[in-house]
């Protein structure tokens, strides 16, 4: 099963999701984002393992394509309405993205299908795999009872307590129940 950490938007997050053995690690890159590319380049540089990509959600297509120039993210995260071809092979889709006020109790499905309908053009070699966000290991628990074909999880990065301290203890249970 496929873990993929969004919202990363420092070191201590990038080092703990690939040392727990994410497949990928999305950088925070949006407008409101603390990061510079050059944070990325440098967190990058500190860890092995996993792909990155950009979260670029809420960037036109200008500030996506420097952002590029100076990083080779292996996949991109972004607005529908963004479409960056060159990309369309490893675009990462939205199953991120919720209308649920943030809720960090609620679990998320998605399929593929359901954005190869609304944005055929770019999505269209995009496998069928349905994707879950959950938040805790009771909650995958839950959820994996209920459906046998959950191919990936969506975990979050979030802010430190201080620099370099964070505690994973949730995190650290739910990615041991995806593991067993």
């Amino acid at each position: 099963m496929k873990i993929i950490a969004i919202g990363v938007a420092n070191l201590t997050d990038a080092r703990y999701f690939a040392a727990m053995g994410a497949d990928w690690i999305g950088f925070s890159m949006g407008p409101d984002s603390p990061l510079s590319i050059e944070h990325v380049m440098a967190f990058a540089d500190w860890v092995e393992g996993p792909e990155f990509f950009l979260d670029v959600r809420g960037r036109s297509e200008d500030q996506i394509a420097e952002m590029l120039g100076n990083f080779q993210a292996a996949g991109l995260l972004s607005d529908e309405g963004v479409a960056l071809p060159h990309y369309a092979g490893k675009m990462i889709t939205t199953y991120a993205h919720d209308d649920t006020n943030n809720d960090p109790t609620d679990i998320l499905i998605y399929t593929h299908r359901q954005w190869l309908e609304r944005t055929p053009d770019v999505y269209s070699n995009v496998a069928e795999e349905e994707w879950v966000k959950a938040c805790n290991k009771e909650e995958y628990q839950s959820l994996k009872r209920t459906t046998d074909m959950i191919s990936g999880i969506v975990v979050s990065g979030g802010e430190e307590q201080k620099v370099g301290i964070k505690s994973y203890e949730d995190l650290d249970e739910l990615i041991e129940c995806i593991r067993d």
